[in-house]
């Protein structure tokens, strides 16, 4: 959903049009099942007129949907193409409370951090492609106030279509996005990494379209095997155990 990967943006290494990456908010189910999520996510974890870093951006997106809401937004990517639609697609919204800014990580983010401070964090699409995720969720926590809470989405390493994809990628090359790809995760190795980094896990949920289609799916394996992705919502507890 978002354009931040290792040194750059997705966008960046794929060659995501801003204006093709945008619209595929309003024609794919699974871009409006992921914003109506994290929206959920957002309204319920975090109080009105929260300061919120928007992590890999995109076009905006989520960022101007928040904004919408009354949260005070700094939306950072590593593509200059992306933030400087955002700007444009800010002005064609009703609010102005959006700060964007080209960020690249790592190579940006020391500055960054020395200069900002949030009381909450979205990152959706964006761990996948980083080099050093244990590095990146540090460098969160330390941006973050205490008790803040991030809300993040990983893809789903147990979902058989995830192991498709794989296999896929291993014989033919396809699909192309994998190249990029540095992660992907189990919900209870997420959950240790995130006690590593100083998180508590307050909420996990599978999501993602399923192979089996059926609102009478209920059963956990069957959820993490048909799911492609999962939502974690982190709460900043302490220090790093590295700390």
């Amino acid at each position: 959903m978002n354009s931040v990967t290792r040194n750059a943006s997705r966008s960046d290494i794929i060659q995501i049009d801003p204006k093709t990456f945008d619209k595929k908010y309003s024609i794919s189910s699974r871009f409006k099942e992921r914003v109506d999520l994290f929206m959920r996510l957002v309204d319920q974890y975090f109080a009105k007129e929260s300061k919120v870093l928007d992590l890999g951006c995109g076009s905006g997106y989520l960022s101007i949907r928040m904004a919408d809401k009354g949260y005070k937004i700094t939306g950072i990517d590593g593509s200059l193409d992306m933030i400087n639609f955002c700007n444009e697609a800010m002005k064609e919204s009703k609010t102005k409370a959006i700060e964007f800014r080209q960020v690249r990580i790592p190579d940006d983010i020391a500055d960054f951090g020395r200069k900002n401070s949030f009381n909450g964090v979205i990152a959706s699409s964006v761990f996948e492609y980083l080099d050093d995720l244990p590095g990146a969720m540090q460098w969160l926590h330390g941006l973050m106030e205490d008790g803040a809470i991030l809300i993040a989405s990983m893809p789903n390493r147990h979902s058989l279509y995830r192991k498709f994809e794989r296999i896929s990628y291993a014989i033919l090359r396809k699909p192309g996005y994998l190249a990029h790809v540095r992660n992907m995760t189990t919900e209870r190795s997420f959950m240790e990494l995130a006690k590593n980094c100083g998180f508590e896990t307050i909420e996990s949920q599978f999501f993602g379209k399923s192979i089996i289609q059926s609102n009478r799916i209920t059963c956990k394996l069957i959820k993490m095997t048909q799911n492609t992705l999962i939502a974690f919502v982190l709460q900043k507890k302490g220090k790093p155990c590295n700390n």
